[in-house]
């Protein structure tokens, strides 16, 4: 999986060749998913992926990252 931080602190991921900003599902109004939220973890990064903590205890594992921050 592909994905990044852009210099907003938006979380996009790439999906069918195509990034794509991630929207909350439990926010109204479609607030996007990035780090103002206390929720949104720190990217923990190993040499050969990167793991990112969100909202709910998931943990998202992307092959490549960029955090443009």
């Amino acid at each position: 999986m592909i994905g990044k931080i852009n210099k907003n602190g938006e979380l996009y991921i790439e999906r069918c060749g195509k990034m794509g900003i991630q929207y909350c599902p439990f926010q109204v109004g479609a607030e996007a998913c990035g780090v103002w939220c206390p929720l949104f973890g720190e990217p923990f990064v190993d040499p050969n992926y990167v793991e990112l903590q969100i909202c709910q205890g998931r943990t998202l594992v992307f092959d490549e990252f960029t955090d443009q921050r």
